[in-house]
């Protein structure tokens, strides 16, 4: 058995958990505003809901290795210290705590991907090398281990919407396998007009947004249970992407469920089976939170556990946690308040 021990996120909703729940129950209107493919440029634009990050910045941790880092290490930063809280950031740094850590993405660090190959596109003589060891996708996970003192295993998962919980997976069988103290497991996804194209290509009204969330997960007893989690069900063209989706569904069924954190967008070609399955689920309270913020991508996981757990904290009993992923894999777990 593992427990969940500590929580946090940051979403353009607000800094925390308290501000992401409210916005999703109320269905709160979150502003977005314009990317320029280039700054300056008045062509070219799309629209995302983004993370003021020079304000989330000067409640960082001060670290060498934050001043270079892009936003999206940012993001997970402040989630993990919301996650871990201050005497178990000591512990760690002391090496009292040997924890792991598990970090999933999507896109990874895409605006210094974009600094970078704009440098070499622009003049290829001056394109700055220090940049590029900012743009690979394992930096955010270093520069976060790097910050805590982690000497125990650091892993960067890539997936989909649904990497989180292949991570969750991961991370408990690090605890198991290794001994560990802890796990601690993150996403993060930072945006720049690249994603918000992208998006656009596939649905003209999708709006994306940014966001990171962190939790810890340890062996010891804690206020948070992880009860018959499930590994997620891949699909492919043999094996459609509605097979999976059901199968992770059917997991939930029968579990005392007060509340369902699922993984609609509120665009209806995405949201199709998604929304069939989940209509048995009659009576049990369900929360969208990619319907309020736009689209998540590779934060989506973790910040439907942080509202899960958030929501735990004053009603209900269990809280089942389900995601359709984008390409690749569907997945559901179900958290218990002890």
């Amino acid at each position: 058995m593992n427990f969940i021990h500590g929580y946090g996120s940051v979403s353009p909703a607000g800094f925390g958990t308290e501000p992401l729940l409210r916005a999703c129950r109320e269905n709160a209107c979150i502003p977005d505003r314009e990317i320029a493919f280039r700054p300056g440029s008045p062509m070219h634009t799309r629209r995302a809901r983004v993370i003021e990050a020079k304000t989330l910045k000067k409640e960082l941790p001060k670290h060498p290795r934050l001043r270079r880092a892009s936003p999206i290490t940012w993001y997970a930063m402040h989630a993990v210290t919301q996650a871990l809280g201050a005497e178990r950031m000591r512990s760690i740094a002391n090496g009292d705590l040997n924890i792991g850590l598990v970090f999933s993405l999507f896109n990874g660090c895409v605006n210094y991907s974009k600094r970078f190959y704009q440098e070499v596109l622009d003049d290829p003589e001056y394109a700055s090398p220090l940049i590029f060891p900012e743009t690979v996708f394992n930096a955010p996970a270093s520069h976060v281990a790097a910050v805590l003192g982690i000497t125990g295993p650091t892993y960067s998962l890539i997936g989909d919407s649904c990497g989180w919980f292949s991570a969750l997976a991961v991370g408990q069988n690090w605890i198991q396998d290794y001994g560990l103290d802890g796990c601690l497991i993150i996403c993060a996804e930072e945006h720049d007009w690249l994603t918000a194209e992208g998006a656009c290509l596939h649905e003209g009204s999708s709006i994306t947004s940014e966001g990171a969330a962190a939790i810890y997960l340890s062996p010891e007893r804690g206020p948070y249970e992880l009860v018959s989690p499930t590994s997620p069900i891949s699909y492919t063209v043999r094996s459609p992407r509605d097979r999976a989706a059901a199968e992770a569904a059917s997991a939930l069924k029968d579990q005392s469920l007060d509340l369902i954190v699922g993984s609609m967008t509120g665009i209806e070609r995405y949201d199709r089976v998604e929304s069939k399955l989940l209509a048995e689920f009659r009576g049990i309270d369900q929360i969208h939170p990619d319907i309020t913020l736009g689209l998540t991508l590779g934060a989506r996981g973790g910040l439907q556990t942080a509202v899960a757990l958030e929501s735990l904290q004053t009603t209900g009993q269990r809280c089942g946690v389900y995601n359709v992923g984008n390409n690749q894999q569907a997945a559901s777990v179900i958290i218990e308040r002890l």
